[in-house]
């Protein structure tokens, strides 16, 4: 579990390899999620959100509370021949 506390935010975090993949869960708060520097992404309490990871990406408590939220990266497609 995660916790960003109001207007913080977790910086630029680098691309993964091809085929890795993240998954996030918002359990309370509110979520900005960019991708690659400009798409950008609301998600609130309950919203799930799933991308590729091999370009940049930052996360931004965008509300007026904490922001808790579960971030799971599965790299298995990394690894697979297909």
């Amino acid at each position: 579990m995660n916790i960003l506390p109001v207007g913080a935010r977790t910086g630029a975090f680098p691309a993964h390899q091809k085929n890795v993949q993240e998954y996030i869960y918002v359990d309370k708060g509110r979520l900005q999620v960019i991708l690659g520097g400009s798409d950008t992404f609301i998600l609130n309490s309950g919203d799930s959100f799933y991308f590729e990871a091999n370009i940049e990406h930052e996360f931004i408590n965008h509300g007026e509370e904490i922001c808790r939220y579960f971030l799971v990266i599965d790299p298995h497609r990394q690894f697979s021949d297909n």
